[in-house]
């Protein structure tokens, strides 16, 4: 584009010098019809021209646009890799943190199974030492059972209690009051009880 922008500049310069030599007349326009063709040629040389001088301007506004935007790309792109620089660091001290965190929940979880096992432990000895504890109470009632048997005396009047019972484990004044074929509020009111309440060991007098 430049070699004819050259090349109409040279013609116009060599149309310049030659034209004065000829006389143009008042009409405007030559009496040699060559003459008027190079006029008509020079003029569209010189629109030519003004038009090719406003796209190098624009053309001049688009590489400085271009030029801007890459040296913003470049800025942009640097401060895109610091901020990268930068996550990459926190994504390392996390995953520290994290392994640190998974060895920590190992560990507990290796101690809590051993407290699970020592409770487990705890629980079974607890069950034996209840399962003790009922035989000696029931030892209990059995002999307490027998020592008021020995002691007891035959009743004088119709309605006295003539047997007695040694609460068991598992025993309500419900199961006892079937067992012994009398109700309830017998048991309770032989025995003086404000409620049902019960405990193991207790000795209650039945209804005959």
């Amino acid at each position: 584009m430049r070699y004819f922008i050259v090349l109409g500049l040279i013609t116009f310069a060599a149309l310049n010098c030659a034209l004065p030599l000829h006389a143009r007349p008042q009409s405007g326009y030559y009496a040699n019809p060559e003459i008027d063709e190079l006029r008509i040629e020079l003029d569209d040389l010189k629109h030519a021209l003004n038009t090719t001088q406003v796209e190098l301007g624009l053309l001049d506004e688009r590489l400085n646009k271009q030029n801007s935007a890459l040296k913003g790309q470049s800025s942009g792109s640097s401060s895109l890799n610091s901020q990268i620089a930068t996550l990459e660091k926190k994504v390392s001290c996390l995953e520290k943190t994290l392994e640190k965190a998974a060895n920590d929940l190992r560990a507990l979880n290796t101690s809590l199974n051993q407290t699970l096992s020592k409770v487990q432990n705890i629980e079974t000895d607890l069950s034996s030492h209840d399962k003790r504890l009922d035989e000696v109470a029931k030892l209990k009632g059995t002999l307490t059972s027998i020592s008021k048997a020995i002691g007891q005396q035959t009743p004088s009047s119709i309605g006295v209690s003539s047997k007695t019972y040694c609460v068991k484990a598992g025993d309500s004044l419900e199961k006892i009051a079937r067992n012994n074929k009398c109700s309830v509020d017998a048991i309770r009111k032989i025995n003086n009880l404000s409620n049902d309440r019960i405990n193991i060991g207790q000795e209650l007098k039945l209804p005959d």
